[in-house]
């Protein structure tokens, strides 16, 4: 599997935020799975053609004025390059009103994000920033 994560800001609740993203991705088919893994106990899955998106509420450090994670999975036999698709992704999470941003490095107490938005022709963008977080 080939997994890639995005945090999205959303004033919605977990069940919500998670149909206005499905509709976005426009994933007919979805539904609510219970577990313990999850910081509501609760997550949802959704499936279109041979993508798999998750969506549950996070308390990830570096990213807490975004409460909810996307989680994007492709198998590995997919011919499709997975960082392509997390942009398309992002671009209708951008597009359907979502903040979006996702982890590409972490050092020293330091998380670099990556901030995605449009420009004035509805292309996607990439902004990095930088949060200080505390080290365990």
């Amino acid at each position: 599997m080939s997994i890639r994560n995005v945090h999205i800001r959303s004033p919605f609740d977990v069940a919500e935020t998670a149909d206005r993203v499905f509709r976005a991705l426009s994933i007919k088919s979805w539904h609510e799975r219970d577990s313990d893994n999850f910081t509501d106990g609760r997550y949802y899955v959704g499936e279109g053609g041979e993508t798999q998106v998750e969506v549950s509420s996070d308390e990830k450090a570096g990213f807490d004025e975004y409460l909810y994670r996307v989680t994007l999975e492709l198998p590995s036999s997919s011919t499709f390059d997975v960082d392509e698709v997390l942009d398309l992704m992002a671009l209708e999470l951008v597009r359907a009103g979502f903040d979006v941003a996702r982890e590409v490095g972490f050092h020293d107490g330091v998380i670099e994000r990556e901030r995605f938005a449009l420009d004035r022709s509805s292309n996607l963008i990439k902004c990095r920033d930088t949060v200080q977080v505390p080290e365990d």
